[in-house]
């Protein structure tokens, strides 16, 4: 079940210039969806390419908008950090 369908996760998020909803905080699921990845995929782009990610008390990840944009941005110039 996704939970997100809004515009801030779409596809091309990542390229579009920044806006207020960059500060929010997103679930793994919603993540994979917009990059048309699984949610393991994510996963290890956390540990093997520095995805800045935060955890809830409950172990669960959560990525923000304007951290991921910014990864995935310095990836495409192939600034990975590993």
């Amino acid at each position: 079940m996704r939970m997100n369908t809004d515009k801030a996760l779409d596809p091309d998020f990542a390229n579009r210039p920044e806006t207020e909803t960059d500060d929010r905080l997103v679930a793994t699921a919603d993540l994979a969806h917009a990059f048309g990845v699984s949610d393991r995929t994510i996963r290890r782009w956390c540990k093997s390419l520095a995805l800045p990610n935060e955890r809830l008390r409950s172990g669960h990840r959560r990525y923000r908008l304007r951290d991921v944009r910014n990864w995935y941005r310095s990836a495409q110039e192939g600034d990975h950090r590993t």
